[in-house]
């Protein structure tokens, strides 16, 4: 294995005393059981693909482990010392993987394989593109990934499911920092779909192509049940915990509207612009959950301002897989955003409970946007187009107000004559704040003037908001055992996780 020092071996035999040097083949070969050690050093992943005539440097496993013998991949736990930087350092170099592929998207995991105690830098595009199940990367250092000009939808660690269905996936105690969207050329600017950990899973594009295809004009019409027939399985059970999440353009983020439900929980977010932006829906019985995490204002070199804390939904989608609905915001705690702790483009049956939300300056609490019903020029049905010739509902007919997820929907909804029906056939109440902290009464700002009466204009979301000025906040801010959600005792969520949770 080529080292940072220029030596190139051979093969090895696979024992301590003549370890294998050709680490991509390991990967690719290893089969159930096996666990891989990495002797502390830096690997230099595309010299090292150069010098075994590899045509590829990135870690593509071929097989997946079981759930009694998974396959681990580790710095060798005896050699192992973080505080003094003795780890194995994996350098992709920032060069592409092969000269027929853009990108050097570093680790590719199959289900059932646990990477930890690794350092991975210098990719592009991603580090970890996740289309798997029961994969657990724990305690790596993940940084500096650049994006290439042709790439979207990127991020260091990416949850990538192209086929539906249940995750059971753990991004737990890393360090995941540095991601740069403007690529090796400096040319590119920010996108929208791009962050130091990010999704893009099948469900909506599967769904849509069946949907569209041939019902286009029967669209708001459709039941729930309808709509359930049309979409791929949803993608659940993906847990972000612990982790320290900084220097990138968006914090941990999901995409598009979509079911989980998915749990980001007790991480601590700086250096971003954005510290969470979720879309990802629950279920009534089951919400996703975004529990006990800080996201603060900390300048620092190369990293981004703080504008948002929480983006709660996505600005542009047809709700037809909702939008953030049935998920509970709480326990979290956001300083300093100059734009708003929460910025709030839906959902029903949402929950943002027993937050922090300190904000100075310009920074208001709440933001409130258009739920994304609204499209283009309105046709026939009330269908529409945007400009990309892209089709959702609700177009021309949905008011495109602010705040619509304020009311339950019922015939009481200023809105409700203009929803699609399956969401008039359909118990949805709407977002709640209880119990949230503040430093000045609760502000709330919306995007434009609504267009449907009630004024929604200057409304004090949380009536029963608690306010206290910011040294008696900083009292609150204690370590007791009792309050630490992040325990595997109820009420803790990871409780039902058991033993892969460290």
């Amino acid at each position: 294995m080529r080292k940072s020092d220029g030596t190139v071996s051979q093969i090895g035999s696979g024992t301590q005393a003549d370890p294998y040097r050709n680490l991509i083949a390991v990967v690719d070969s290893a089969v159930p059981g096996e666990h891989i050690y990495l002797e502390p050093g830096t690997y230099e992943m595309y010299n090292m693909a150069q010098a075994f005539g590899l045509v590829q440097s990135w870690l593509v496993p071929m097989t997946a482990g079981t759930q009694a013998d998974p396959i681990v991949i580790e710095t060798d736990p005896a050699a192992v010392n973080w505080p003094n930087k003795v780890v194995a350092t994996l350098d992709f170099q920032l060069m592409p993987a092969a000269p027929s592929t853009s990108r050097s998207m570093a680790i590719v995991l199959p289900d059932w394989w646990v990477f930890e105690n690794i350092e991975v830098k210098n990719a592009l595009d991603r580090i970890f593109w996740v289309d798997s199940a029961h994969d657990l990367i724990y305690h790596n250092d993940l940084h500096h990934v650049q994006l290439t000009e042709t790439q979207d939808n990127v991020g260091i660690v990416d949850i990538m499911r192209r086929g539906g269905g249940d995750y059971n996936d753990f991004i737990i105690g890393n360090n995941i920092h540095d991601f740069n969207p403007d690529g090796a050329s400096g040319l590119l600017g920010q996108t929208l779909n791009e962050g130091c950990t990010y999704s893009e899973t099948d469900q909506y594009y599967t769904t849509y192509s069946a949907l569209f295809a041939t019902n286009i004009a029967n669209i708001n019409s459709f039941s729930q049940t309808t709509l359930a027939g049309y979409t791929a399985p949803p993608d659940n059970n993906v847990y972000f915990y612990a982790n320290l999440v900084h220097n990138c353009l968006d914090g941990i983020g999901t995409k598009i509207p979509e079911f989980g439900p998915w749990y980001v929980l007790s991480n601590i977010i700086y250096g971003t612009q954005n510290g969470i932006k979720f879309t990802m829906s629950g279920t009534v019985g089951n919400p996703s959950l975004v529990r006990n995490n800080i996201i603060y204002n900390a300048p620092v070199s190369g990293g981004y301002q703080f504008e948002t804390g929480i983006i709660v939904g996505w600005p542009i989608t047809d709700r037809n897989l909702g939008n953030a609905d049935n998920v509970t915001i709480t326990n979290n705690t956001i300083i300093n955003a100059n734009n708003a702790a929460t910025a709030l483009y839906g959902g029903f049956n949402d929950a943002i409970d027993n937050n922090v939300f300190v904000t100075t300056g310009s920074g208001v609490a709440h933001f409130v946007y258009g739920g994304g019903y609204s499209g283009g020029s309105g046709i026939a049905g009330g269908g529409g187009t945007n400009t990309a010739g892209e089709y959702f509902d609700g177009g021309g007919v949905w008011p495109g107000v602010e705040g619509e997820y304020l009311f339950a929907v019922s015939a009481n909804n200023p809105y409700y004559a203009s929803m699609p029906d399956y969401l008039q056939t359909t118990g949805w109440g709407a977002e709640t704040f209880n119990g949230n902290l503040y430093v000045s009464s609760p502000i709330v700002h919306f995007a434009g003037t609504p267009a449907v009466a009630p004024d929604l204009d200057g409304t004090d979301i949380d009536t029963n908001a608690t306010v206290m000025s910011w040294s008696a906040l900083s009292g609150l801010f204690a370590d007791a055992a009792s309050d630490d959600y992040r325990a595997g005792a109820s009420p803790g969520i990871l409780a039902t996780v058991g033993s892969q949770i460290p």
